[in-house]
């Protein structure tokens, strides 16, 4: 009889202690049925910085980190990022702006945690080499060099302002 009455008690106590503490484990992560990413961002391509954070371009994805507090944030294509295949990353600081270029020569704007694609040179009919090899910001305007000329980017209207072919 006193077995049992440890046993009640021992199962209604353990019911409280579950009812009152949440399972704060359960609750980090997406939620279910929504995709995860567990992708290498141990080889990195391009680094780009303004002073508190540097940006991260890698072969799987994008990163930042934050030098004043050290925290580390990872994107991919799951959770924002247009395409895949980073080749080159910059910054602009008049925008905020970090500017990543694709292998497909796609192009995203990253700033507060959300993208924007600028796809235009990506589906440009031109023939030649259109892998953007290097970027450089200053005063809102992108220039990226490409396989076949300079592409010139308004990043404020999130558009091409320029493109010098080179034969």
């Amino acid at each position: 009889m006193r077995s049992q009455v440890n046993l009640a008690a021992c199962a209604a106590f353990c019911l409280i202690l579950i009812l009152y503490f949440p399972a704060k484990a359960q609750n980090k992560g997406p939620a279910v049925l929504q995709w995860r990413s567990f992708l290498p961002y141990n080889e990195v391509l391009g680094i780009a910085t303004d002073g508190q954070t540097f940006f991260c371009a890698t072969g799987s994805g994008f990163f930042t980190y934050n030098v004043q507090d050290g925290s580390l944030d990872a994107y991919s294509k799951v959770n924002g990022m247009h395409d895949v295949g980073l080749k080159s990353v910059g910054y602009d600081e008049k925008t905020g702006q970090a500017i990543l270029a694709y292998d497909n020569s796609n192009v995203d704007l990253f700033k507060d945690g959300q993208f924007r694609n600028i796809p235009d040179l990506k589906l440009a009919q031109v023939s030649g080499d259109k892998t953007i090899h290097s970027i450089v910001s200053r005063d809102g305007t992108a220039y990226l060099c490409s396989g076949i000329g300079r592409v010139l980017l308004n990043l404020e209207k999130t558009e091409v302002k320029e493109t010098v072919v080179f034969y």
